[in-house]
């Protein structure tokens, strides 16, 4: 899986991002940061994702083909509250690349590289020792 992390982050990072991340079941997920666009726009938590420039979304795989083919062009959202009603927005994509997901990439690579330098590079049968050191070197004060 580490090993993968960096070819999914490239991927991730090339689909444009409307502001918001979709569950399997198109429920806008809790994880959030300021300045995201949707939820700048008043997207919140629970709401479900009905249609994206009027084409139905029926889950999250169809959200992501959407964005692959709109690219950057802005999208009229619809969406239902949890406690009922309807309603849509027009979302422009944001400019500014995810960079936590450049910093999931480079953290992969590190834990990697650390996982094997505490193994001896593959000399040593137990791989378990990497576990300590990371705790080490993560512990110690900078």
């Amino acid at each position: 899986m580490l090993v993968l992390a960096p070819f999914w982050a490239a991927e991730w990072y090339r689909t444009p991002f409307l502001g918001m991340l979709i569950e399997p079941n198109n429920i806008v997920s809790q994880l959030s940061s300021p300045g995201w666009p949707a939820r700048s726009n008043g997207v919140i938590f629970a709401d479900r994702l009905l249609a994206l420039n009027d084409q139905p979304i029926p889950n999250a795989s169809a959200y992501m083909d959407f964005l692959q083919q709109n690219g950057t062009k802005p999208v009229l959202a619809s969406f239902t509250r949890r406690a009922g009603g309807a309603f849509q927005l027009t979302i422009i994509r944001s400019l500014i690349r995810r960079w936590g997901i450049c910093l999931l990439c480079s953290s992969c690579l590190i834990s990697l590289a650390l996982h094997f330098w505490a193994s001896g590079f593959g000399r040593t049968p137990c791989a378990g020792n990497s576990v300590p050191v990371m705790l080490c070197w993560f512990s110690q004060p900078r």
